[in-house]
């Protein structure tokens, strides 16, 4: 990642609890952030990359409360 104006690349690794959590995240910056499939890994279940071909294009992503109690969409007043 760019810290102290270094130029880097970050990566993110996310299971299938912190979905939600990628989800807000996505929904706050206003961007998919790119999902990549290692090669030669034994996936047990990959519905990370399952979500991104389901039918019906775009899926919406919730606002609230999740059940850990983290929220990054915008707050309606």
């Amino acid at each position: 990642t760019g810290r102290a104006q270094n130029v880097g690349d970050a990566f993110t690794l996310v299971n299938g609890e912190e979905l939600p959590a990628l989800q807000a995240i996505e929904h706050f910056i206003g961007q998919k952030i790119p999902r990549l499939k290692l090669e030669n890994f034994p996936y047990l279940y990959t519905a990370l990359f399952e979500l991104e071909s389901t039918a019906g294009g775009k899926r919406a992503i919730g606002g609230g409360r999740t059940h850990r109690g983290y929220s990054f969409g915008r707050r309606r007043r």
